[in-house]
């Protein structure tokens, strides 16, 4: 076995993490950018990391862009995001002066 390198190994997590996202295993990911349950096994445990193309598929299995995979989130950044994301729904449609007012 290969050493992880710690950039396979973080893009491994998080393709593991949006696989589960997507409510897929291993098998299916795989069925569905035609590859095996090993492939992406292997990717997920950063042993290994397949070709470009092949992660652009596994990108637009899991409602990505190629460039999201290589996005680095950690948990802080996420909760970060999360509560934007609520702050900003919450805050849709208000007027200028509600916004000032905030």
């Amino acid at each position: 076995m290969r050493a992880r390198s710690p950039v396979a190994a973080r893009l491994g997590k998080r393709v593991a993490k949006l696989r589960l996202n997507s409510g897929l295993d291993q098998k299916e990911l795989a069925k569905k950018v035609q590859t095996t349950a090993k492939v992406i096994s292997q990717l997920e445990r950063g042993i290994s990391v397949p070709a470009i193309e092949r992660l652009d598929a596994i990108a637009s299995v899991v409602n990505m862009q190629l460039a999201d995979l290589f996005v680095v989130v950690d948990e802080m950044s996420e909760r970060r995001y999360s509560t934007f994301t609520q702050i900003s729904y919450l805050l849709r449609g208000r007027t200028a002066r509600d916004l000032e007012a905030v």
